[in-house]
């Protein structure tokens, strides 16, 4: 497990399954300094992916596990077919599925745990806009128990 970073916008598909695999990326850290495309994290199954900025559309979808920090907003069908894992838009959701619940505000324990790891990671800008969370929990329709989350 390791560190990549990517010094400006990166495509689709980082940290998702490659074609016909059954899982995306298993731990280790993947930070983007701009935008990330389509499918960001498809498939995710361990580890942190951290967008500075905007996300595209299904990022998260079909995820199993691990956790997306997207500083910007995030496209539609965000964590489509999402087992479990987080998925945190800074920025807030373009659409979200019907089959996520809101589950409210909360104030995570969780939350301050990962900006504390982002910063030691030199990510402070997106730390610092981590705190209260508005929490929806899904995808139901795969009896997902993962959560998208966006500030208050």
């Amino acid at each position: 497990e390791g560190t990549i970073r990517i010094a400006g916008d990166a495509g689709d598909g980082v940290g998702s399954a490659l074609p016909g695999a059954p899982g995306g990326m298993r731990g280790g850290v993947v930070i983007v300094s701009g935008q990330a495309g389509a499918k960001c994290g498809y498939r995710l199954r361990r580890g942190l992916v951290a967008v500075a900025q905007d996300a595209g559309k299904a990022c998260g979808a079909r995820m199993v596990a691990g956790t997306i920090v997207v500083g910007g907003r995030v496209g539609p069908s965000a964590g489509a077919a999402m087992r479990r894992g987080s998925l945190i838009a800074l920025g807030g959701f373009d659409r979200l599925g019907p089959t996520f619940g809101d589950c409210g505000t909360h104030d995570l324990v969780v939350v301050r745990l990962l900006a504390r790891m982002l910063g030691d990671l030199g990510l402070g800008a997106l730390a610092e806009r981590l705190g209260p969370m508005r929490r929806f929990l899904g995808d139901q329709a795969v009896g997902g128990k993962g959560e998208l989350l966006t500030p208050i």
